[in-house]
């Protein structure tokens, strides 16, 4: 059974810290280490650690503060474990983590060991309507996945998918031998101002693939200590501010970017600057811009100065986002849908813990041990690699839901992706379809998707394009909201063996703006499978 290494940075935060560290001693574990690694040296912390009282604990306090970052690599090298996870001081183990991550760990020989945490908003979370809620998405408790870790970044670069699905060291235990291949490339572990974001990539990078269990093994937790969500969450100034300086200081004396998308989009470039300037994955910023525009509600009141903040950042880059259809301002949060449910891919569990007599991290992760299955023996599946480009002479069938091994064909215009597929932002957008040689033959190809149809019965209006030529026109209405469109492609419209194939939507409008949901972006075309078939 491996030996595991729990950390828990901080920094005078007494009041969550002590619950976070009751989900650790849970642990029915015994060749476990929990650190608690101190930025400065509070009296309310040490008690709380005297108070625990359990012989797996190490409390080493660096005295005087440090940056976030620094901490952090402070406390990974104190560690002593084969596998390393990180949780914060508001977050939260499940009772057999340690246990479960062992069975699997043991069963199949991993590098990386990661999942989707269950999401908690603590009772003084920054946004009222989202207080005291726990949110966890369960797909497929009952299967471990392996993902390959090049396809994963290459996907996070373009965009197409949140830097969660990455293997972080927040929803991941981390082997030893990963982190010094990392360090010995890098100089160190944790780089840039967001080591949780930053951890996902250089661990990607650094491995050949990661294992994901469908169950979760954490929670993470939401506090009013969260700086970050302090600074693009809140709807007070006043404490909003006092994140921003608090995130400028640990910055190293950058100013971070108001709008979340920007600011990881700078970290991601710091990784990349270090460890890969010249390599694969390229940094794709036209997507970035187009992400952080289609996220300007996250932030409450804060809409006017988001986009001012992106056009400046479109013009310093050489880019313009005139003519983007900006989503609409939505000038009040909306309340959240709660409690259990079935979706397309698997159980919402969206639960008002004040109602179950829950307030903080240690009851949540209780809770969740009691009411997720067993942990049995899961089943490992391989997930099919994305593909690089099509085979001009076989037929090719083209998925986009968030596994998909369409997804690298996807050019502007697109959201992240979801279980089904993936939504056009906007009213244009495009796949390039790479092909490894150009066709001798005319190809077919056939797109199937899905439109929005409005709540008063209009029909929804697009056109698909090939090599910019407009083919057909299509729409949905309430009769019909599926969309096939079948394409012939003579060989003289692939460009260098590539095939563009575009949609411009006629009008893209946002689920908020028909009361569907709290959704903004201006959806176009639902993409879900395109197949092609070559002539032999």
């Amino acid at each position: 059974m491996p030996r595991f290494s729990i950390v828990i940075p901080t920094r005078a935060r007494a009041d969550t810290l002590t619950h976070a560290l009751r989900t650790v001693i849970d642990q029915d574990y015994e060749d476990l280490e929990i650190l608690v690694h101190e930025s400065g040296d509070d009296a309310e912390t040490a008690n709380v650690v005297a108070a625990a009282a359990d012989r797996r604990i190490r409390h080493i306090k660096t005295v005087q503060p440090v940056s976030m970052t620094e901490n952090w690599e402070r406390a990974l090298s104190c560690t002593t474990g084969e596998y390393v996870t990180f949780i914060g001081d508001d977050d939260g183990m499940l009772p057999d983590a340690c246990a479960a991550a062992a069975g699997i760990l043991g069963r199949n020989s991993a590098d990386l060991l990661s999942w989707g945490p269950a999401c908690y908003f603590w009772p003084k979370y920054v946004s009222p309507p989202n207080r005291n809620r726990l949110i966890l998405h369960l797909r497929r408790p009952e299967i471990v996945e392996e993902h390959g870790s090049r396809a994963a970044l290459e996907i996070f670069y373009r965009f197409r998918s949140d830097y969660s699905r990455l293997p972080t060291i927040y929803n991941s235990f981390v082997s030893r031998a990963l982190i010094k291949r990392v360090q010995a490339r890098a100089g160190c572990y944790f780089i840039g101002s967001a080591p949780d974001v930053t951890s996902g990539i250089v661990n990607a990078l650094c491995s050949e693939s990661f294992l994901v269990t469908g169950r979760p093994l954490s929670a993470s937790g939401l506090s009013h200590h969260s700086t970050g969500h302090r600074m693009y969450f809140s709807s007070d100034d006043s404490s909003r501010r006092e994140a921003v300086v608090q995130a400028f200081s640990a910055n190293g004396g950058g100013t971070p970017a108001r709008n979340l998308r920007l600011f990881i989009g700078d970290e991601m470039l710091k990784v990349k600057k270090q460890m890969f300037p010249d390599a694969a994955p390229s940094f794709h910023y036209r997507n970035l811009l187009w992400s952080a525009l289609h996220s300007l509600n996250e932030t409450p009141g804060e809409y006017p100065v988001l986009l001012a903040e992106l056009r400046d950042a479109a013009s310093r880059s050489g880019l313009s986002i005139e003519g983007w259809i900006e989503p609409p301002q939505m000038l009040s949060p909306v309340a959240p849908a709660q409690g259990i449910r079935a979706i397309s891919d698997g159980v919402l569990m969206d639960i008002d813990c004040s109602r179950a007599g829950i307030g903080n991290i240690h009851e949540v992760t209780r809770l969740l041990g009691a009411l997720l299955p067993s942990f049995a023996t899961p089943e490992l599946i391989r997930l099919q690699e994305p593909l690089q480009s099509i085979l001009p002479d076989r037929n090719t069938l083209l998925k986009f839901g968030r596994d998909g091994n369409g997804l690298l064909f996807l050019g502007y215009g697109w959201s992240e992706s979801e279980e089904w597929g993936v939504w056009s932002l906007g009213r244009s957008s495009e796949v390039v379809l790479s092909f490894s040689g150009r066709p001798v033959r005319s190809v077919d190809v056939c797109v199937h998707g899905r439109m929005l149809v409005r709540a008063d019965g209009s029909r929804s209006r697009g056109a698909i394009l090939c090599s910019g030529r407009r083919i057909k026109e299509f729409e949905a209405s309430r009769e019909g909201s599926n969309i096939s469109l079948r394409l012939t492609v003579p060989p003289g419209e692939f460009v260098n063996g590539d095939l563009v194939i575009g949609f411009e939507i006629e009008t893209p409008w946002s689920p908020a703006e028909d009361g569907i949901s709290s959704d903004t972006r201006r959806l176009g075309f639902g993409l879900e499978e395109i197949s092609i078939a070559c002539a032999h």
